[in-house]
């Protein structure tokens, strides 16, 4: 009990030791100083005066002071009295107070900051999240980049690969444009040789649009093959007409700042081309909608009419640079080449007029007086629209028209003009692949042909020669072209392409170019397929990452967003800033921002698209898989190249074993071993026509130059009205046999490549001139026998084709021109149907009505243009292109007519010999008598079937227009036997059967013999079946002599 209460007294003695109002006083000054230092703290660490901290720490220096000045003696004694009286009167209970007081100070004390580091512990740790947050979004940025390094990477290599197949490929075309090319690198552009350039002024006429992106074709080539130079007078004009104002645009913007800007002559003059102007120059079309006229619009009669309204400008500018280009190449020789379409409305309705107008142009203002004037016109495919069926139609017509009736030069007598020396027909209705490429390819080199075929060596006295070796040449095909048309003036031509090269750049590009890219790209590829699959793998981790990351962003933002209200003002810059980064480091991760995975995603999903064009892995694969494809064909063209019929190359078997350089010598060397195969190359050429090269006309060739399958009297009928049509055939005998043939086509083989010697050679081309001229120059590519270009026998053919193929060898079977059949029928259509609309599809004679009246004999004098102008229609809608050529079919078939009746006079004499023979021999007792023969040959005469009418009549009133002596004489003896033969038959009714039968029956009373008796009887009724045979068979021919002649025989 004595230590309880002692503890007690020593705890007393404590607390009024420390807790008694002048221990309070100190203890509360001190405090109260401890508050000033933690406000003065708070502040510095705050950067704010009245924080809930700072305002607790004042409340505590506040009654820190009071209680320290109340309980200070030295302030205020009376207080102290007061309070230190209390204290003694009870030191325990306010020991005990003091004591609880101070507690409460220094908690209070505490409670700021205790307050400030739940703060600050928070606010640390967002601080600290806040920089991982910064640590990860560097860390996709990093990712985000090197991901676009891989895109960039790959993008990169997709189109490097491109950019390499893209070289690849164009060298390839250029080997085979240029067989005597070696190529050896990627990088290094083959060195062209020397081009031989013709000696005459190419005019190059591009009509229409077609007629303007075969011209286009025509100076790629020439370019291709380096015939157009820089610095050198070319002796080339370009000239475009067409009403398709983009189409001129686009064509001149091809050629801008090139060598060729300056050849070419395009129509700019589009605002004279209204209607009302068009009106006014062409003063038919008054009365017509004025929306028919404003454009062509595929009608040739509009196009003929816009070429005619700015016609007179167009000539004086082509004048001028027809006259300048003379006078730059000092040759007058003029070579006018004019490319159209057939079936559409400016070219081909105004190409027959614009030759005209500039043929005439180019005699009244330069030297030239006969220039070589080719035409080229072609035919629409049948699964194109029918007016261009119907166009190519009416320009057919009017082409064959004055193909037969129109001289070079207009006279008083003859007042139209052909202008064309050969008119060339090309069709695109075959099945050929790239029909229309073909065409291009073939055009531009048969055109390129024709100018510098048939070289001879350099001579000073005809020979120009050129900066860099070039020289021009001499060309004997055009006036062979002049002389074999002139054998057959109203015929159209086509050709035909035929090389014989060995492929020198192809092996080159093989060896050089196409294996070791296809080994690299395909090496490239297989590596880009592994840098996509990871790039798929880091877009979907990144897209994982930047997802984690952004929800991390968004739970950070609300916390920052509800410690913003509460945090101090030092703080607040801070916080601001990262809500700030926190916000901006979203928006860039987020879809659409800086770093959205839909940046990678887009140009990733854009490079594996199979959809989008542009460099992607689909194009690149696809790219890949075709240039391999190319080299895998390559190598099998070139170790076993296969039969053609546009070529003949010569196959490299060992073709891994074929090392290069690809020198000059070592080429000869490959071809002096290859003698044997120069014989079965031209084989080929003396292959049958229409088998031997590209071949642009859609002609049924084998239906040409055959064999007909006539009787003996129908080929003596043709031998007598056209002895043309009969050749001679040599048998397995040996011996000559005439047969009846349909007319052959003239064809003529023109050798572009070749020399003096070679030319003169029998049977040329032979082995030996191919061989020389493909060996020359790999001996000495200075050595100029003959001009070798690009060791390649260029070979092109023209076939002037007889007009009876382009229209019908007979009224019973179909065009062997395949492309009639669809044209024909489109134009009767409209004819039938539509009849006045056939005058927006001719042209010729609506600007010449005198003309027109001379040549047919229709009075349209007195009558206004415009119906002068349908009547002119008319006249083509009724036109019949045929009747040129009634001396071939007309007599093939009335051949067949004259045979029918002629079989049956021949019958009918032949039984009258062989029952007069029988009737003698019986009389003489002979009972050899051959019945059988006698019944044949009668029943032959009692089934025969006379030739239709028809026929005839056809022939007959065709003829009346064209009044062709053959077929005039041709009828007349169809008439003749006719008569001669209704007269056989009368004679045999009236007089004949009556006389064999009355001898007959005399024999019979006569003879005792049985079976002499029985043949009489036999014969009687014979002679009876004939008597009445020959009654029916004369009413029929009667009624045909009636229906051909208007007269019979009464009988």
């Amino acid at each position: 009990m004595s230590i309880g209460i002692f503890g007690n007294l020593e705890v007393m003695l404590v607390l009024s030791t420390l807790f008694n109002p002048v221990g309070l006083s100190i203890i509360g000054f001190t405090i109260a100083i401890l508050m000033i230092v933690e406000y003065v703290v708070l502040w510095l660490l705050t950067e704010e005066l009245t924080t809930r901290e700072q305002v607790i720490t004042i409340i505590n220096l506040i009654i820190s002071l009071a209680y320290s000045i109340a309980n200070s003696p030295l302030i205020i004694p009376p207080l102290y009295n007061i309070i230190n009286n209390a204290y003694e009167s009870n030191k325990g209970f306010y020991s005990l107070l003091y004591m609880a007081i101070f507690i409460a100070l220094v908690i209070l004390g505490i409670i700021p900051v205790l307050m400030y580091l739940r703060k600050y512990h928070n606010f640390n740790n967002l601080s600290k999240r806040y920089q991982e947050i910064s640590l990860k979004i560097t860390s996709v940025q990093q990712a985000y980049q090197e991901i676009n390094s891989k895109l960039n990477t790959s993008q990169n290599e997709i189109k490097e690969v491109i950019d390499n197949i893209n070289k690849a490929t164009e060298l390839y075309n250029t080997a085979l444009r240029n067989p005597d090319l070696i190529i050896t690198s990627l990088d290094n552009k083959p060195e062209m040789p020397d081009v031989v350039r013709p000696n005459i002024n190419y005019v190059v006429v591009g009509l229409g649009g077609v007629g303007t992106a075969l011209l286009r074709g025509f100076i790629d080539y020439l370019l291709s093959q380096g015939s157009i130079r820089e610095n050198t007078d070319n002796p080339f004009l370009f000239v475009a007409f067409d009403t398709n104002q983009a189409n001129i645009s686009d064509l001149r913007n091809a050629y801008k700042g090139t060598v060729v800007e300056n050849l070419l002559y395009t129509f700019d003059n589009f605002e004279l081309l209204s209607a009302n102007n068009i009106v006014n120059h062409n003063p038919w079309l008054a009365g017509f909608s004025l929306s028919y006229i404003q454009g062509a619009g595929n009608r040739r009669a509009v196009g003929f009419a816009m070429y005619n309204t700015v016609k007179d400008a167009l000539m004086q500018d082509i004048a001028m640079r027809l006259t300048a280009l003379i006078n730059r190449t000092m040759t007058p020789r003029v070579l006018l080449i004019v490319l159209t379409s057939l079936g559409g409305g400016t070219g081909s309705g105004s190409f027959i007029h614009f030759t005209r107008d500039l043929l005439e142009k180019l005699r009244e203002t330069t030297r030239v007086n006969d220039p070589y004037v080719l035409g080229f016109g072609v035919l629409p495919r049948s699964e194109e629209g029918a007016i261009f069926h119907i166009n190519a139609m009416a320009a057919m017509k009017e082409m064959q028209f004055i193909l037969s009736n129109g001289g070079a030069r207009a006279d008083e007598e003859n007042n139209v003009t052909n202008p064309f020396l050969a008119f060339f027909l090309i069709s695109r209705d075959r099945p050929e692949k790239d029909v229309d490429e073909n065409i291009r390819i073939g055009l531009a080199r048969f055109l390129s042909d024709i100018g510098t075929s048939g070289v001879r060596e350099a001579r000073p006295n005809n020979i120009n020669i050129q900066p860099g070796g070039a020289g021009y040449t001499d060309t004997f095909d055009l006036d062979d072209i002049r002389t074999n048309v002139n054998l057959a003036p109203n015929s159209f031509l086509t050709f035909s392409r035929y090389d014989i090269y060995f492929p020198a750049s192809r092996v080159s590009w093989y060896k050089n170019i196409g294996i070791r890219i296809s080994n690299e790209i395909n090496d490239r590829y297989t590596r880009l397929t592994r840098l996509l699959a990871e790039i798929r793998d880091d877009i979907s981790k990144y897209k994982a990452n930047t997802s984690n990351l952004e929800n991390e962003i968004n739970t950070l933002i609300e916390d920052l967003n509800s410690l913003i209200t509460k945090v101090y003002r030092k703080w607040s810059s801070i916080t601001s800033n990262m809500h700030k980064d926190l916000l901006l480091w979203r928006a860039s991760i987020e879809e659409g921002g800086s770093y959205g995975p839909s940046n990678l995603e887009t140009p990733y999903n854009r490079l594996m698209s199979s959809t989008e064009e542009g460099p992607n892995k689909n194009t690149i694969e696809r790219r890949i898989n075709e240039f391999n494809s190319t080299v895998k064909s390559e190598e099998v063209f070139l170790k076993n190249p296969p039969a053609s019929s546009i070529q003949y190359v010569f196959g490299v078997p060992n073709l891994e074993n074929f090392n290069y350089p690809l020198e000059r010598t070592f080429l000869y060397e490959v071809l002096s071993q290859r003698r044997d195969e120069f014989s079965r190359a031209l084989s080929h050429l003396r292959s049958p026509l229409g088998e031997i090269g590209l071949t642009m006309l859609n002609i049924d060739y084998t239906r040409i130059n055959l064999p007909l399958n006539v009787t003996t009297d129908a080929k003596n009928f043709i031998s007598e009205h056209n002895p043309s049509l009969i050749r001679n055939v040599r048998g397995q005998d040996d011996r000559g046999q005439d047969v009846v043939s349909s007319p052959p086509l003239v064809t003529a083989l023109m050798v572009t490549t070749s020399s003096d010697e070679n030319i003169l050679v029998n049977e040329f081309p032979n082995d030996r001139a191919i061989r020389d001229g493909l060996q020359s120059k790999a001996i000495n590519p200075t050595f100029k026998k003959g001009y070798i270009q690009y060791k390649r026998f260029d070979i092109s053919t023209y076939h002037i084709i007889n007009g009876i193929y382009v229209w019908k060898i007979s009224s019973k079977e179909q065009p062997i021109l395949r492309d009639l059949t669809y044209l024909e029928r489109s134009y009767k259509e409209m004819k039938d149907n539509r009849p006045e609309e056939m005058i927006f599809h001719h042209t010729l004679f609506y600007d010449d009505l005198e003309a027109f009246e001379n040549i047919t004999n229709i009075g349209i004098g007195n009558t206004i243009q415009s119906e002068a102008v349908r009547k002119i229609a008319d006249f083509w809608s009724n036109f019949d292109p045929t009747l040129y050529y009634i001396d071939i079919w007309g007599i093939i078939d009335l051949s067949y007519v004259y045979s029918g009746i002629k079989s049956i006079n021949n019958d009918l004499r032949n039984i009258m010999l062989e029952l007069s023979n029988a009737i003698r021999s019986l009389e003489n007792g002979s009972t050899n008598i051959d019945l059988p023969k006698i019944r044949s040959a009668i029943d032959r005469v009692s089934n025969v079937k006379l030739p239709s009418a028809e026929i005839f009549n056809n022939i007959r009133e065709k003829n009346e227009t064209v009044n062709n002596q053959n077929v005039n004489r041709a009828i007349e003896d169809i008439n003749k036997l006719t008569f001669d033969t209704l007269q056989l038959l009368e004679d045999i009714r009236q007089k004949y059967a009556k006389d064999y039968i009355t001898k007959l029956n005399e024999l019979k009373k006569k003879t005792t013999d049985y079976y002499l008796s029985n043949i009489a009887q036999n014969l009687i009724n014979y002679v009876d079946r004939l008597s009445r045979s020959c009654d029916d068979l004369f009413n029929v021919l009667n009624n045909f002599r009636e229906e051909t002649q208007g007269m019979r025989i009464r009988g």
